[in-house]
């Protein structure tokens, strides 16, 4: 059974700067591509665990849905150029994971979040958290800001001494020229492009 999304949730979305709607479909689950982060962000829309939700596109109640946030990123090694020593690598994700899980402190209001949780598979690590809203709009809020949080989390992550591939070193340089804006000089980042820990 392939899911519709309800036409209140596809234009609040669609209505929304930071998201397009997937063009294929996952497992018959709706989604939308978050295009404000240089990373692969998906938001992925399901039925609540009670059921409500899709296929009810004139239900004016706001009936929960739950949604899926799904960012990938690099693991340190795939990010730069050179070899990594497995203890950095390890540490460095361990140190991404624990971080993530101050994620609920970035979204606005109380909405509960599950995750977000950190798996790494080859070269690439998946994020995943989950959260219910029954405001198409608030959707929208929470989803964005847990992408943002997981991309901030990552850039202020980084490792100095590392020449870093795109599009890490894409976001490390706007954080570079984001820094200089407000402080008037390049102070606050190393010579190689990356942030101080």
């Amino acid at each position: 059974m392939t899911d519709a999304v309800p036409e209140r949730v596809r234009q609040a979305f669609a209505d929304h700067e930071a998201f397009e709607e997937s063009t294929e479909s996952k497992g018959g689950k709706a989604g939308f591509l978050v295009t404000t982060t240089s990373f692969d962000a998906t938001v992925r829309i399901e039925a609540s665990e009670d059921g409500n939700g899709l296929n009810d596109s004139e239900d004016p109640s706001g009936s929960a849905l739950r949604y899926r946030v799904l960012c990938r990123v690099p693991t340190l090694s795939a990010a730069v150029e050179g070899p990594v020593e497995t203890v950095v690598e390890e540490g460095w994700f361990d140190t991404f994971s624990l971080r993530l899980e101050d994620a609920a402190m970035a979204v606005p209001g109380t909405t509960e979040i599950a995750g977000p949780e950190a798996h790494a598979e080859g070269g690439t690590i998946l994020v995943e958290a989950g959260f219910e809203a029954g405001s198409a709009g608030r959707a929208t809020d929470v989803a964005k800001a847990l992408v943002d949080y997981v991309e901030g989390t990552y850039v202020e992550g980084v490792i100095p001494g590392y020449e870093y591939r795109p599009p890490v070193s894409d976001l490390l340089a706007s954080a570079r020229q984001g820094g200089s804006d407000e402080n008037g000089d390049d102070s606050a980042t190393s010579a190689d492009g990356s942030m101080p820990m």
